[in-house]
């Protein structure tokens, strides 16, 4: 995979990376009160900890944001005839039709038993903790409905900046298609200030060209090209949720969107 582009098969893969040593010093473990508001953590230690462990707390705060969010709307239930079921059909009675019989269930033949869904966990400096919170909670929701509908997500998160002529990508997979949502540890990933600002600026510090290619700001967060995607081995229908696409409301239009695209292609 080519310089400044990543992939890592697991949050945990991730996290043995980072416990790797530093190539420059940076912001990644500073510690006081403003540090305390901008990451939401006392350090990176602890950083670490609620991603590897899951964050409690964060459940509390987001389910607090869920119960403000609207379901996505539900998979269309449609009658399905046989020779049994749990009705009848008066006119397939009448004309003789052996399968005059029907019941209700998701009609599921022509939609697609996984989908591949990302999320960009960069954000500006100026982004309060709270926003970032509600958005991730927006995120949890929708893939929870999605696997509501009989359809399995493949979860992920990615993060990209630009500064001058480098532009650098990194996916991180959250959750296996077949692998049950565990809010505790998604909401870290989706919804603290600390998978940027502590856990990803720690990964940047890694990389030995650090000073060329984050600078002192580590980049301007952007989204991953179409190119990098593809170079991960993405799925070209990928529901992606980008950088610029912050308030609950947006997120849920957003992934509905693409899904309904999906579905009915």
């Amino acid at each position: 995979m080519r310089k400044g582009l990543a992939k890592f098969d697991s949050m945990l893969d991730f996290l043995q990376q980072l416990e790797k040593p530093v190539a420059h010093e940076g912001n990644s473990d500073l510690t006081g009160s403003d540090r305390l508001r901008f990451t939401g953590t006392e350090n990176f230690n602890q950083a670490m900890q609620l991603a590897s462990n899951g964050w409690p707390e964060g459940l509390e705060k987001i389910q607090r944001a869920l119960d403000d969010i609207e379901a996505l709307p539900a998979v269309e239930v449609l009658p399905v005839f046989d020779v049994c079921g749990e009705a009848f059909n008066l006119d397939a009675v009448l004309q003789g039709q052996p399968e005059n019989m029907f019941y209700f269930m998701p009609q599921e033949s022509n939609k697609p038993r996984i989908i591949q869904l990302g999320f960009n966990f960069s954000f500006h400096g100026g982004v309060s903790a709270e926003t970032i919170i509600e958005r991730g909670a927006a995120i949890a929701s929708a893939v929870n409905d999605i696997e509501q509908t009989g359809i399995r997500v493949e979860l992920y998160a990615y993060h990209a900046t630009k500064q001058s002529r480098y532009h650098s990508s990194i996916f991180i997979k959250l959750k296996d298609a077949d692998q049950p949502l565990e809010l505790e540890r998604v909401v870290f990933a989706a919804a603290h200030p600390s998978m940027l600002r502590r856990l990803w600026f720690r990964y940047a510090e890694q990389q030995k060209d650090f000073p060329e290619r984050y600078q002192i700001t580590y980049g301007r967060p952007c989204d991953p090209k179409d190119n990098h995607f593809t170079e991960a081995g993405f799925d070209d229908q990928m529901i992606k949720v980008d950088s610029d696409t912050m308030q609950p409301d947006e997120v849920k239009r957003c992934i509905q969107q693409q899904l309904d695209s999906i579905l009915q292609g």
